[in-house]
Order: structure tokens, then C-alpha cells, then sequence
């Protein structure tokens, strides 16, 4: 079941909020919890029952190596249960991708029966694998299975995220079943998620249309010209921005109608003024996730190795930096898809990364800082250009089919102005396309985000208050509980609605 679909809009979500606003007024409170349960349950198994079963076992599993971690926080039992979780990922997210390069390499003919990737399964194996971390390390005392089972399988972020830490959302569950209604959560929640839906189903699915004849014209081997690669590859970044923070914001918004508070998940990162900024916005709770369980102990371990054996500054910096930065991109990179484009995505990512602390280093040690808004200018300009680039090997279905985009790209194909309205994007409705792309820009660029101008509304203690900083929008805009806000509301959502003319899934729904 879709966020963006009639049957969620119009008749799973409002059910599942009448119902349980019913359980507050009129039963135990200890109905809440086991209510969401079932209808989480019911949402995922929505999409395919016999999956339901896996995800079920494996928190049952996890819930149980769990407790013995913390009974007994022994090292093996926490290795045994992580292998356990990447071994059941591994099976049905690589299995395919590994004998289809095995018969590439080894010229061989194995064959397999095509394994379908079970819906969320990268979500809630991560988070219970966090989950299993912390009980090692003593954060976690709940051993509670009805609250466990709603940890992992609460329905707004299973299957697209966040990747939520058990600290983070278990003291919520805890106090749900004393929670009294709150008005401000449900107002704020509905916009939010009304600005999410607006942003998928108006924005990145329009932008989809006019986006994807570039790729597949490259797939096809009918070569771009030099404007119609650029404006191809920008209007995918838009794409995947709306696509992706539209996704979050939902999530955000129907967990806020329920009282909860998810971590954000997604902060203008094209709005970054180096690539380091921008994967600290974009995707959060995975970038926080990778950096604290492996980039931090791949580093610290290689820093030790370099220290043993007195390697000098060009070692160091290549075991202390640069080989665990390579590793951590290259899995963030294995993470989004079993494919060497998305690999060799997270490498081109990491060598940014790279770049990007050599520069900086060189110029805390040489140049003096100065402020200069031509300057923040050209490197928010330098951090998305390199982004977008990256961008067309994540989107590409293989990597020749990028090289070739690569190629059009930096002009080796042709450069003749004119094409640019003759084929593409604009081939039959030539200002369409500039429309929605001179509307992405103002949205990215000029407004603030949604939990800028939302979540202020909202006590959070449990967020990033660092996360929340101002940044100088050239337009500023605050959420107020009042009639012309209510009318915006109303407005974007009749707006999606009216585009809601076909079911898109999330591009970070194959993940």
C-alpha cells in the first residue's frame, strides 16, 4: 500500500486515525499500542502476505538475541546476530546480483529463480541491527515484546524509513498509552503530509515524465546532445530530491498524527556548501548509521594499525581516511541496490568526501577564512553540480549506459542549441518541461524546508537541535494554526489529488 494511493488516502489512514482517537476516549490505554500493531501489520502485509511471516520472524529473533545481549553483553552473540540479519538481506536483496557476476566472470550458466525483494527489508534489518548494538552496549533495558513489535514494524517508516534508534522511539511507545490528544500534533501532521504528497505526486512524478526519456534514450543507444544531457540529469536530481523528501515528509506527518515523533530524515541538502553538509541532510539516519557503526570503528582501527607501524603522514592519511571513507561509501553505495552503478555511485561519493577534507585541511592550514557570499555561492554550485553527476550513475541501469550519459554530458556528443527543443524533453509540449524545472529550483533553493517552517511548532526533544539551524532562505514563511494556513492546506492536498491520476512508487521503495 502506497502513502500515495486512493485506498490510503481515502480510506486506510483515516480509519486507522478515527479508530485510534476512538481507543483514547472509550478503552484501556494499552489498546493503542497492540492496535497500531495490527494495522502496521495490515499495511505491510497489504503488499505481499507471505512476507509478512519473514518480517515477523525476524523481530521475534532479533527481540530474543536482543535479551540475551542483555543479560550477557558477549561480543559473538552480537556477531552471530548480525550476521544472522545481513545473511537473511544478503539472500534476498544480493543472491541474484552475485550469481548473475559469477557467470559474467567465471563463464559460467547458474541459474536461479528470480528471489523479489521483500518490501523495507534494508529498514528493519538496519534498525534492528541498531537495535541489537545498543543492548550490547547497555543503552537498552525494555524487554517488552508488544512495544519491541511496534518499533520495528510501525507502519509510517518500515518501509522507506527512517532508520529509527531504539532510544529514540522506544520512550515514546512507553508513554503513548498516557498520551492525551493533541491538536497542534494533528494540525502540524496534516500539513505535513499534505506538503509530502505534493511534492511526490505534483513534482518528482511530473518531473519523471519529462526525466526519464533522457535515460532510456541513452539505454537505447540514441546518444543526447551536450543541453539535453544537463537539463536531463538536473531534472533527475529534482526528481529524486521531491521523490525522497516527499516520502519523508508523509512518514513524518502520519507519525505525527499518531502522537509520535519521527528523526528527520532529509534538510535542504542541495542547499550544501560541501558534499560532507550534503550527506549529513540527505538520507540522515542512514549516513548517522554508517558513520557510527562503521566509517568511526574502520577508522580507528586503520589509525591504530598506522600508529603500530609508523607508517608517516601518506599512509596514515590513506588507512586512517581514505580507505575507511572508500568502504563506507562503496556499502552506503551496495546499500540502495544490488548493482555496480549503485557501487560505483558510493565510490564516486567517497572520493568527494576525500577531496573535500584534503581541501579542507589545506585551507585551515594556509588560507585565512573569510565570509564572502560569492564564495558560499560557488560552493554550493561546485557541492550540487558534483552531486548531479554522481546522480547520473545512481539513476543509470548499468554502467555503460552512464559512461555513454557521461559523454553527452561533457560535450563529446553534440552541442547544437536547437536540439534542445526539438527532442526529449521538449519534444511535444516544449515549455512544459522548463516549467517544472524553473519550479523545482525556486522550491529547492528560495523556501525554507518543511521542518523549518513546521517542526518549530513541535516540542522536540528528541531531534537534532543542530539539525534545525536557520539558514538564510530568501524567502521566509512560518506555519501559524490559522485559517489561511488551513486553506493552504486544503489546497495542495485537493491540488495532489487531482494529480493523483496514477500510483508511483517511491524511487526508495526498491531499497
Amino acid at each position: 500500500m502506497l502513502f500515495n494511493s486512493y485506498i490510503f488516502i481515502f480510506i486506510f489512514l483515516p480509519t486507522a486515525l478515527i479508530s485510534f482517537y476512538f481507543l483514547i476516549n472509550f478503552t484501556r490505554n494499552t489498546f493503542r499500542v497492540d492496535f497500531l500493531i495490527i494495522i502496521s501489520l495490515l499495511f505491510y502485509s497489504w503488499w505481499n502476505i507471505k512476507y509478512l511471516f519473514l518480517l515477523i520472524f525476524s523481530i521475534i529473533l532479533n527481540f530474543f538475541i536482543g535479551n540475551l545481549l542483555i543479560k550477557d553483553n558477549n561480543k559473538l552473540k552480537l556477531f552471530f546476530g548480525i550476521f544472522i540479519n545481513l545473511l537473511i538481506l544478503g539472500y534476498y536483496k544480493y543472491t541474484n546480483f552475485f550469481i548473475e557476476n559469477i557467470n559474467v566472470f567465471f563463464n559460467k550458466n547458474y541459474i536461479i529463480e528470480t528471489i523479489i525483494l521483500p518490501l523495507g527489508i534494508s529498514y528493519f534489518t538496519f534498525q534492528q541491527i541498531t537495535y541489537l548494538v545498543d543492548c550490547y552496549l547497555g543503552k537498552v533495558s525494555d524487554q517488552n515484546l508488544r512495544r519491541y513489535f511496534l518499533y520495528v514494524c510501525f507502519f509510517p517508516q518500515i518501509v522507506t524509513g527512517p532508520i529509527v534508534r531504539h532510544g529514540f522511539l522506544m520512550p515514546q511507545i512507553k508513554n503513548q498509552i498516557s498520551k492525551n490528544f493533541d491538536i497542534n500534533h494533528l494540525n502540524v501532521g496534516i500539513t505535513t503530509f499534505a506538503v509530502g504528497l505534493f511534492k511526490k505526486v505534483v513534482l518528482a512524478d511530473n518531473l519523471a515524465l519529462y526525466v526519464n526519456p533522457f535515460f532510456s534514450s541513452v539505454e537505447s543507444g540514441i546518444p543526447l546532445n551536450f543541453f539535453d544531457a544537463w537539463v536531463g540529469a538536473i531534472g533527475y536530481a529534482f526528481q529524486i530530491y521531491f521523490d525522497f523528501s516527499g516520502y519523508t515528509d508523509m512518514a513524518l506527518g502520519i507519525a505525527l498524527m499518531f502522537g509520535f515523533i519521527l528523526p528527520i530524515n532529509f534538510f535542504s541538502p542541495f542547499k550544501a556548501k560541501n558534499i560532507s553538509e550534503f550527506w549529513i541532510c540527505w538520507h540522515i539516519t542512514l549516513s548517522n548509521l554508517v558513520r557510527n557503526y562503521l566509517y568511526f570503528p574502520l577508522s580507528m582501527y586503520f589509525s591504530r594499525l598506522s600508529g603500530i607501524k609508523n607508517f608517516g603522514f601518506a599512509k596514515d592519511f590513506l588507512l586512517s581516511l581514505m580507505i575507511p571513507t572508500l568502504i563506507s561509501f562503496a556499502l552506503i553505495g551496495l546499500w540502495h541496490g544490488a548493482g555496480w552503478n549503485f557501487i560505483l555511485f558510493g565510490v564516486i561519493n567517497g572520493f568527494y568526501i576525500i577531496i573535500f577534507n584534503l581541501w579542507k585541511n589545506f585551507k585551515n592550514n594556509h588560507l585565512k577564512e573569510q565570509k564572502n557570499n560569492f564564495k558560499d555561492f560557488f560552493a554550493q554550485l561546485i557541492t550540487f553540480l558534483s552531486v548531479v553527476l554522481a546522480l547520473i550513475v545512481f539513476r543509470s541501469n548499468s554502467i555503460e549506459s552512464s559512461l555513454e550519459y557521461f559523454k553527452a554530458i561533457f560535450g563529446f556528443g553534440k552541442l547544437d542549441l536547437i536540439d534542445l527543443f526539438q527532442v526529449g524533453l521538449f519534444a511535444s509540449q516544449p515549455y512544459h518541461g522548463i516549467f517544472w524545472l524553473i519550479i523545482s529550483f525556486m522550491i529547492i533553493f528560495l523556501f525554507p524546508n518543511t521542518q523549518e517552517f513546521l517542526f518549530k511548532n513541535i516540542k522536540n526533544e528528541f531531534n537534532d537541535e543542530n539539525l534545525l539551524r536557520k539558514r538564510k532562505s530568501f524567502i521566509n514563511i512560518k506555519w501559524k494554526p490559522n485559517v489561511l494556513w488551513s486553506l493552504f492546506t486544503v489546497l495542495i492536498l485537493i491540488t495532489s489529488i487531482l494529480f493523483l491520476n496514477r500510483e508511483s512508487e517511491f524511487i526508495y521503495l526498491q531499497f
